[in-house]
């Protein structure tokens, strides 16, 4: 959560010089470091509860009155009207400056697409975004995430040095639609080719879904006969 904090006061820095340097004038003393409020989007504590709690502790620090938090449905991949109306509701509000996603699931470009129909003065952050990049890049004026592409071979790497003779990548198909996790996923394949680790590609429920957890596979067990 900690992690997830950092980035999201980063934003705030960022803004806060942004407003300054634009002329307007800057809040001073309990109003803040800047102007106007910020709105963070996070997915519900049942998809992802460092995001919630972190946006919940925001609130409970810099007050009600500057930070605004709202939540995506549980089903965001079902329900991506109600994304667009979730983003809407936030773009009426006229003192709202700042719009932070986190995380930037997929419908968040149509959402966000909504709302700069209206507001051109809303300061965009998407949070680990699940987009095409090129799609969000023109959407978000930050973009804060994790270096999904070295991370790949670290772990394959941390993982030899720990003893380890099998590397097993979960992951379910919704997740495996992003490029960089994608990418990811081949470069840990080619890795564990490299350092002489057998590789097992197995897929785990979606956290969106309402099905319950299936049992492992026997074919799923006979790649990894040591076990």
């Amino acid at each position: 959560m900690k992690k997830v904090i950092s980035l999201v006061l980063i934003s705030f820095v960022v803004v806060g010089t942004l407003v300054a340097g634009g002329g307007s004038q800057q809040a001073t003393g309990s109003d803040g470091p800047f102007p106007g409020k910020i709105a963070i989007v996070t997915n519900t504590v049942s998809q992802n509860e460092e995001e919630f709690r972190s946006a919940e502790y925001l609130v409970a620090k810099y007050g009600a009155n500057k930070i605004v938090h709202v939540t995506w449905p549980d089903n965001f991949m079902a329900e991506q009207e109600q994304m667009v109306t979730t983003v809407s509701r936030l773009a009426a509000d006229r003192d709202i400056r700042v719009l932070i996603i986190n995380q930037a699931v997929p419908g968040s470009n149509a959402a966000v697409d909504k709302l700069l129909e209206t507001r051109n003065d809303v300061f965009i952050v998407y949070c680990s975004p699940q987009e095409n990049p090129p799609d969000v890049s023109r959407r978000a004026n930050l973009i804060l995430n994790a270096n999904e592409i070295d991370m790949g071979p670290v772990m394959v790497q941390q993982a030899k040095k720990q003893g380890a003779n099998v590397f097993v990548h979960y992951s379910f198909p919704r997740h495996m639609s992003i490029v960089m996790l994608a990418a990811r996923r081949d470069l840990i394949r080619e890795e564990c080719a490299r350092q002489g680790i057998q590789f097992v590609d197995a897929t785990a429920p979606d956290p969106t879904a309402t099905l319950a957890l299936p049992a492992p596979s026997s074919s799923f067990w006979k790649t990894c006969p040591e076990w």
